[in-house]
């Protein structure tokens, strides 16, 4: 769909940074590549677009070594969000304010109360007793996050920052739409708790007719909709202009930025909110096996599995935690050969109908940046980040948890899951390994039926 988009506006960045976005999150290093020259090509100063600025800190992630992501000076620091001025001491002000909040513990639980209750939490810690005997090592467990209707980490950070706002005493939640469903999820939350909502958007993407979906959910929640002129603002920006708004009246309104990157306090407020599933995950250890396990895997990438599961188990030094970055498998194409490269399908016209599933799943995909939470745990050296690509033993645990389990994993779970099975053959039989089964298979059940030996 990203594709037929680029085809018929080639000069529309958005759907340009989406791709970009998919391919770091796959790690498709040559398309990245491909794509983000086409993309700079189009910018008239790369320097100060804020398009490249997001897509060079992922390109200096997936390919260090390419020139093109290297800035002309680099004695020259960017300026990121937060940073200005004026802007700072507002931020300082704020730490002061939320951090004893956050600190007691019946906040927390009020929170936990509140996912209960509207997010469908807790949810389920699944066995898997088959798939364990014929591993032969640890009892495995999947901590099933695919089962919450949106994206679970979003939706609790948002959730969190929105009931700090009433405890503050703010009236008004304040956000940017950037990506469609924090807005949404703010929106909600105000109209729930008797809050007055105010969302800033791009007045290109009105223009375009861009998010009109979420435009109308927020509005029916009753929240204030402020179009921008982001071409006008530092760096062009539309959260500038909520930044803005929120910093004339920083005692009645509450900047919620959900886990977009963001000054302190927002960093400590992202790790302690979000980590709903794994704080669910302790509890329901502690009440199914009396004991925390040796090994908890979450899947790498572009979301925001680590956020979520991680932050509980850092003072257990007893848990060993590791990040399985996925990589390119190489797949079979259409005439039965294999590439290392995604199988692109022939371009087909899509109706009315198919464009609204094809946007649903992109929906999906639409995680936010953790780019700093991951190089913050890899420099704690407290989790260990792994990297896998061989296709036979994704295929043999794809099969073996079908088979013994009825689960169907999509492609980076299933990397995430081979590397664990092989790991837990290592571990004593009454050892515990729980892995995060965050992703749903629905965006590639095709792409399963390219790896050699499944199809």
């Amino acid at each position: 769909m990203l594709l037929e988009q680029i085809r018929e506006r080639p000069d529309d960045l958005k759907p340009r940074v989406r791709l970009l976005e998919f391919y770091s999150g796959a790690h498709l290093a040559q398309d990245f590549l491909r794509e983000a020259k086409s993309l700079r090509d189009l910018l008239p100063d790369p320097q100060h677009s804020q398009e490249w600025l997001r897509i060079g800190r992922l390109g200096r992630q997936l390919a260090p070594e390419s020139p093109l992501f290297q800035a002309p000076d680099a004695t020259t620091p960017q300026r990121r969000f937060g940073e200005d001025e004026r802007l700072q001491p507002l931020f300082e002000e704020l730490v002061q304010r939320v951090v004893p909040v956050t600190r007691v513990a019946a906040f927390v639980a009020e929170l936990d109360r509140e996912l209960i209750t509207f997010n469908s939490r807790p949810t389920a810690l699944q066995p898997l007793p088959r798939l364990s005997r014929r591993n032969g090592g640890a009892r495995l467990f999947l901590k099933r996050e695919d089962l919450v209707a949106d994206a679970g980490a979003l939706l609790a950070a948002v959730t969190g920052e929105a009931l700090l706002a009433r405890h503050l005493g703010c009236k008004e939640l304040v956000t940017a739409l950037v990506h469609g469903p924090k807005s949404v999820v703010m929106a909600t939350l105000a109209a729930r708790l008797g809050l007055a909502a105010s969302v800033f958007v791009d007045r290109r993407d009105t223009d375009a007719g861009r998010q009109t979906t979420n435009l109308l959910r927020i509005r029916l929640c009753g929240a204030r909709v402020i179009e921008t002129d982001s071409t006008r603002l530092p760096r062009g920006d539309v959260r500038e202009a909520a930044a803005a708004h929120w910093a004339q009246a920083p005692q009645k309104r509450f900047l919620v930025m959900g886990l977009e990157a963001a000054p302190p306090p927002y960093p400590l407020l992202q790790r302690c909110f979000a980590a709903v599933a794994g704080r669910e995950l302790r509890m329901q250890l502690r009440a199914r096996t009396q004991a925390m396990p040796r090994l908890l895997v979450a899947r790498g990438g572009h979301n925001a599995d680590v956020i979520q599961l991680f932050p509980p188990f850092l003072d257990q030094p007893a848990v060993e935690l590791v990040c399985v970055n996925p990589r390119t498998l190489s797949l079979q194409t259409a005439r039965g050969d294999s590439t290392g490269d995604a199988f692109e399908a022939p371009a087909v016209e899509m109706g009315s109908s198919q464009h609204r599933v094809a946007e649903a799943i992109l929906g999906g995909l639409e995680y936010p940046g953790v780019e700093r939470e991951h190089a913050w745990l890899t420099a704690s050296g407290r989790v260990r980040y792994v990297e896998t690509a061989a296709v036979e033993p994704v295929r043999e645990a794809i099969t073996a948890i079908a088979s013994s389990e009825g689960l169907v994993p999509a492609l980076q779970t299933a990397q995430a899951l081979a590397w664990t099975l092989q790991a837990a053959r290592g571990l004593p039989n009454d050892a515990v390994a729980v892995l995060g089964w965050c992703e749903r298979v629905d965006k590639d059940i095709w792409d399963l039926s390219r790896i050699p030996g499944i199809g």
